[in-house]
């Protein structure tokens, strides 16, 4: 019997704490902060628009 293959164990994802994890959380932010801002943006100019 062979021990099954890296590709078909399950990936479990990055170890929290790891600098993986952290980077994915600092991308997540900036994520949020860029999205946020440009929904917030044209808020000045919508009774213009309405």
């Amino acid at each position: 019997m062979t021990s099954p293959s890296p590709a078909s164990q399950p990936w479990e994802g990055h170890p929290r704490g790891s600098r993986e994890y952290r980077g994915i959380l600092v991308a997540l932010l900036f994520a949020g902060i860029a999205t946020f801002a440009q929904v917030y943006s044209p808020q000045g100019i919508l009774p213009e628009i309405a």
